[in-house]
């Protein structure tokens, strides 16, 4: 996406900053306490996200101004974000494309693609603090990473190629399933 001219990494080097700062605490935070207090906010803040694309389908068309400023958005709202992929972590990637479209205004591609640049900031940091930590299983963590960067080029390549037609209900199925395979997890296993 950065080829392409979709992610301007000047632009948003700073925001990236923040994402990997604010994983760094949340991944420092969630080795001293128990993950479990977000079991029940994570489906219901998924399911809003899925039916806010869903039921809005000219979220993300064209850009539009900003509903909050580029400092306050760098500074609070991307290390929040950040903060709870160290924490815990499931559908960051929404929640950042989300607040890109919702409080920047930004048009669902780059949207799209400014949040791979944050999660992928994010989940850096969260490796380097689980590494110092000493709490890395490296067999599973190598297959991930290598899953992630595929997923990330493949779709970053379907992103630019297919555009917010593509993209939107995309959101819309990841996150209802994802809410669907958390709910599995916890009551059904």
């Amino acid at each position: 996406m950065m080829r392409r001219g979709v992610i301007n990494l000047r632009q948003l080097r700073v925001a990236a900053l923040m994402s990997f700062a604010g994983a760094c605490l949340g991944t420092a935070l969630i080795q001293m306490i128990d993950p479990s207090v977000l079991d029940f906010l994570v489906p219901i803040v998924l399911l809003a996200i899925g039916l806010y694309f869903l039921f809005t389908p000219s979220a993300g068309q064209t850009e539009r101004a900003a509903r909050v400023g580029q400092k306050p958005f760098d500074f609070g709202v991307v290390p929040a974000i950040g903060f709870y992929d160290g924490f815990f972590g499931p559908g960051t990637g929404s929640f950042f494309s989300l607040a890109n479209i919702t409080l920047r205004g930004m048009h669902i591609v780059k949207a799209s693609g400014a949040a791979r640049l944050f999660n992928f900031a994010s989940n850096v940091a969260s490796v380097a603090v689980f590494v110092v930590g000493g709490q890395v299983l490296w067999l599973v963590g190598a297959v991930m990473i290598c899953g992630q960067v595929v997923g990330s080029v493949s779709g970053s390549l379907v992103a630019v190629k297919h555009g917010s037609r593509l993209i939107r209900p995309l959101i819309v199925v990841v996150c209802f399933v994802m809410v669907i395979r958390f709910l599995m997890q916890r009551f059904w296993a």
